[in-house]
């Protein structure tokens, strides 16, 4: 059987200099993002990192996942799956930049809370012994326990 007609074959088998080149290719994204990594971008840092990922996930679904051989439906499944992902996180990075104005005591510099006091999970946050007004709680009288 021919490689023209492989449409009724169940699997592509990709040959092994296409693994390699891919492999190869794959390990030099690897080195450039490290090398990236190393110098000082600024803001631009975050982008080569994101276009360096996405070039390798293209990679691997194209070659090691086989979707370069297989049928056109698959490759645009995939295609939208992925333009779902960007369009949600896009909105949600819209969305961030209109509530932080609403937000009572918010200054633009945002600082990690302290939870090393206790608290959190609905206990109240404090000394247990000392009242909301600093007052000592009495003691529970012991004859109206029986």
């Amino acid at each position: 059987m021919s490689s023209e007609h492989h449409e009724n074959q169940l699997s592509h088998v990709a040959s092994v200099k296409s693994l390699l080149g891919t492999f190869g290719a794959l390990i030099a994204l690897t080195i450039l993002t490290v090398a990236v990594r190393a110098v000082d971008f600024g803001s631009a840092n975050l982008v080569i990192a994101m276009i360096i990922a996405c070039t390798k996930a293209t990679l691997v679904i194209l070659f090691f996942m086989h979707l370069a051989h297989d049928r056109p439906f698959n490759g645009m499944a995939v295609g939208l799956g992925i333009l779902a992902i960007v369009l949600f996180i896009a909105i949600c990075l819209i969305d961030t930049g209109q509530y932080h104005e609403g937000i009572i005591g918010f200054d633009g510099d945002y600082q990690t809370p302290d939870f090393s006091h206790g608290g959190g999970h609905g206990e109240a946050v404090g000394d247990p012994g000392v009242a909301p007004d600093g007052a000592t709680p009495a003691a529970p009288d012991a004859e109206a326990a029986h």
